[in-house]
Formats: structure tokens, sequence, C-alpha cells
């Protein structure tokens, strides 16, 4: 009877370390990748476009915004901008790569104000950003990150004087 729990021991023991060794890998492998050059340069440019859509920053909302809350909110804006017009502004894109992607340590809520999405007609959303969380945050493909002026940047020339 003892060499039966030995043997029972033994195979939990080696479940749980294949468990453990298993979620620890997945904890260091959930690394995002974001190259947007690479993104682009699969498309045809006539099928690209950038939406964006936002709020004007004096509005007041009664509680935080999602992503799709901010789409279907009353007073949001909203602007189109089509492949041959965005080509001028890829060198912008080019620069949102992993670089600029800083996970933050504590996580928040979303609160929509601004959010873009750059879309293919033939692959769909190639990627979106939701602006703000706490302290500035972004939600980038749905990965909270620390603010970064690129993310700003690439919409600011579309956006109108007073959005800006």
């Amino acid at each position: 009877m003892g060499r039966k729990h030995v043997i029972t021991g033994f195979f939990v023991f080696v479940l749980l370390t294949i468990a453990v060794l298993t979620g620890w890998g997945n904890v260091h492998s959930n690394k995002h990748s974001l190259n947007i050059s690479e993104l682009i340069a699969k498309e045809n440019i006539n099928d690209i476009s950038l939406t964006i859509y936002y709020l004007n920053p004096l509005t007041l909302t009664r509680y935080p915004l999602s992503a799709e809350d901010l789409i279907s909110f009353t007073d949001v804006h909203k602007i189109v901008i089509n492949g041959n017009d965005l080509k001028k502004h890829f060198e912008l894109f080019k620069r949102i790569n992993d670089g600029v992607l800083m996970p933050v340590k504590k996580k928040s809520r979303v609160d929509a104000r601004i959010y873009y999405v750059l879309e293919s007609k033939t692959n769909g959303k190639l990627f979106d950003v939701t602006m703000w969380g706490k302290e500035n945050s972004m939600f980038v493909n749905g990965l909270e990150v620390k603010g970064n002026e690129i993310f700003y940047d690439v919409i600011r020339p579309f956006l109108p004087e007073d959005a800006v």
C-alpha cells in the first residue's frame, strides 16, 4: 500500500510540474508583436482605410466608454481616410513597431475618447488603437501599453484643428 501511494504521488508531482512549466512558458511567450511596415507591405494601397472616431475633448460622459460605446455614441465624430490619402503618411505608421509597445505594469480601464482602426478590404482589421487608460495609457490591439506620441502622431494630420 505504501508503494502505491509513492507511485501515485510521483505521477501527481510529474503532472503538476508539467502544468507549472507549461504555464510558465506561456507567461514568457505572451509577447505581442506589431510591425505596421510588414502589414502595409502585404496590402494593396487602394484596399486600406483608416477610420477615426473621436469625441470633442469637452464632452462629458456618465461612465467610461469602451471603443464600441464610443463608436455608437451620439456625439461621436467619424473620419474615414482611404488608401491614396494615407500613402503620404505611411512613414508615420511604419514607426509603429514592437519597440513602442511597452506594456503597463498596473492595468486600468479604458475610457475611449479616440479610437482608430487601420483596415484592409482583404484582411480586415490590421490594428486598432483606443485612447485612453489610466496615466494616458493606450490600448493597441487590446493590449494596454504606456502612452507614446507616435499613436497620436499618425492621426493628427487627419483631425480638425479643434480636435488636435
